[in-house]
């Protein structure tokens, strides 16, 4: 099934050699509908859900890490503006060196992708959440429906 809101995951497993394998993880909004059984839905959804928790933890992770290392180059890039000289230039024109260098936009692009792939995955997690309730309310409901039903199909009365 196609979906404009599918997004794919790299993942790097390491083995106990050392050896890293690359994982790809599709997450579609289409996951999302009650297509089959409830039982095997129920079963997946828990699944799908530590999966996507754990991915939130890697890329919570990933985006501190990369705005801590731009942060870095930007306080390394405000001392070399700055120089030697006893008269430090104009706090602006620091900040407008450091914005039209070439790495400036690598970095902001870099942390700005990996906030929206995190942002997708919480959105996918509550959409989870939302599904778990909905399977839950139906075998809820089910589970009452046959509790109702006697004998060779006929109500009980209850």
């Amino acid at each position: 099934m196609y979906s404009p809101t599918a997004r794919t995951f790299i993942r790097e497993i390491r083995d106990a050699d050392d050896n890293v394998t690359q994982v790809e993880i599709v997450l579609s909004s289409d996951d999302l509908l009650i297509v089959r059984s409830l039982e095997e839905e129920a079963s997946d959804v828990a699944a799908m859900m530590a999966l996507t928790g754990d991915l939130i933890g890697e890329w919570t992770t990933g985006v501190e890490i990369a705005d801590a290392k731009y942060r870095r180059w930007r306080a390394q890039q405000s001392e070399t503006q700055a120089g030697a000289s006893e008269k430090a230039p104009a706090e602006w024109k620091v900040k407008a060196a450091i914005e039209a260098h070439p790495e400036f936009d690598q970095h902001k692009v870099g942390i700005a992708q990996l906030t929206g792939e995190l942002e997708f995955l919480r959105a996918y997690f509550a959409g989870l959440q939302v599904k778990s309730t909905q399977i839950r309310g139906l075998m809820d409901r089910d589970g009452a429906a046959s509790r109702q039903i006697g004998k060779h199909g006929v109500p009980s009365g209850r």
